[in-house]
């Protein structure tokens, strides 16, 4: 539990202090003081001062972060320091100060996507595992051990690439996938305009009916997590668990799916062998997870790929990949504008918690990845032209650029008003969400 709210806290510590030391850093180069960095909201806990007046602080509530500047409007200057507030500066110098903050989270993506590549990542090999029963996927003409070469056109040679490229597609027309079954490539034609994605986290290819190819997983138990709900109830390295509330399991996928269905804090029943013999354990699941560990599974040779580029190749492929992510997010926050997604898509705080937790167990790959896809939404959340955020002070700053003369009060005013239902709409649907997955209650 202290490992995965660590992991949490370090992620939300990277995203805020990214973000806004793209507005601190173009501040100080337009020579604007800036009066304070602070890491959270609320009371200032502790702070530290620089040579040129700065504050650093570390507030109550840290999920967000801010940088205060010097600025007539909100309070007097003495006029020996009016040629550094934010006020006095061109629309142009503003314009750069706000757009910072968002743009600092696309390159910190970026960073965290070539760093991963140049170092080199260990991927699985896009086979199908199973493809369900009348499904899109099925409609299409996916078997069984098909191997996915291309999505319309763009090479996939890992499940991650496949992921990043059905997502893009959610609203596009019909498209080709190239796909190789045994020696033989064939093109098939898959239109997704009946998906439907019904979980949050459920991706484009298990929403169309893909499921990867998995090696068969031994059901002993290699490792129970301290503290955890099999902890608890007294599970052993080495047991194997048999079935779950009388329902036979015979491979980790269907005690995953087994367990998982339980989002509540529900008791689940467990047949358990144990030294040749069989007992029956009773475990209270910490929302819906068990806590346990399975022996490494034997991957046949070929199936991971260790994808490693040169510094070339890094960057170029993750500016590639943040900008593919950076376009899917835009088009789901249209998509769920328009309705056509539903808005329990919407993740807060918990969300991205559970997000951070599920990441890092994967690895250290996969956490910064997260961290990263995490990254560019807020960059684009940031950038949306509703005041109180980044790009509804752009948007003031170029009307009145336009204009020629400052916005009324009024007009402001109006314009805070709105950001503020907007902002406290979106955040009680992500805690909506958030509570009705944390206790079972999604529809």
């Amino acid at each position: 539990m202290f490992s995965a709210i660590a992991y949490f806290f370090i992620a939300l510590l990277i995203l805020i202090i990214f973000h806004e030391a793209g507005h601190f850093l173009a501040a100080r180069m337009l020579k604007v003081k800036v009066l304070r960095f602070s890491f959270g909201f609320g009371k200032v806990l502790f702070s530290k001062k620089d040579k040129q007046g700065t504050e650093y602080a570390f507030s109550l509530v840290p999920l967000g972060g801010y940088v205060k500047l010097l600025d007539e409007t909100y309070e007097s200057v003495p006029p020996s320091q009016r040629r550094f507030a934010f006020n006095q500066k061109s629309a142009l110098s503003r314009m750069i100060i706000v757009l910072a903050g968002p743009l600092a989270n696309f390159v910190l993506a970026f960073v965290i996507f070539a760093a991963l590549l140049l170092k080199g990542t260990t991927v699985v090999k896009p086979v199908v595992g199973e493809v369900m029963s009348d499904s899109i996927a099925a409609e299409a003409g996916f078997k069984a051990n098909d191997e996915i070469m291309r999505v319309d056109g763009v090479a996939t040679e890992s499940w991650r690439e496949v992921a990043y490229a059905l997502m893009s597609r959610v609203e596009h027309e019909p498209f080709e996938v190239e796909i190789r079954r045994g020696d033989t490539d064939k093109l098939l034609h898959v239109n997704l305009a009946s998906l439907k994605l019904t979980q949050p986290d459920d991706g484009v290819a298990k929403s169309m009916g893909l499921l990867p190819w998995f090696p068969e997983i031994p059901l002993h138990l290699a490792k129970i997590q301290p503290n955890s709900a099999a902890a608890k109830a007294g599970l052993k390295v080495g047991d194997e668990i048999v079935a779950v509330n009388g329902e036979a399991v015979t491979d980790w996928q269907q005690l995953i799916a087994a367990t998982h269905g339980h989002t509540k804090d529900d008791t689940i029943s467990l047949e358990v062998k144990r030294n040749q013999e069989s007992i029956w354990i009773t475990a209270k699941l910490d929302n819906g997870v068990l806590g346990v560990q399975s022996e490494t599974p034997d991957w046949p040779d070929g199936m991971l790929i260790k994808k490693q580029e040169s510094l070339g190749g890094a960057l170029a492929q993750g500016a590639q990949q943040t900008y593919a992510i950076t376009e899917t997010i835009i088009k789901w926050m249209g998509m769920m504008l328009k309705g056509t997604l539903p808005l329990k898509h919407i993740s807060g705080p918990i969300g991205i918690y559970e997000g951070t937790k599920h990441a890092s167990d994967a690895g250290f790959a996969p956490y910064f990845a997260f961290i990263a896809i995490i990254s560019i939404g807020l960059g684009v959340l940031n950038l949306l032209p509703i005041p109180l955020l980044d790009g509804g002070q752009f948007l003031f700053i170029l009307l009145e650029a336009l204009m020629r003369k400052p916005l009324s009060d009024r007009v402001k005013a109006l314009g805070v008003s709105f950001g503020a239902v907007f902002l406290v709409w979106l955040t009680v649907i992500a805690l909506k969400n958030d509570i009705a997955r944390l206790v079972g209650f999604e529809s």
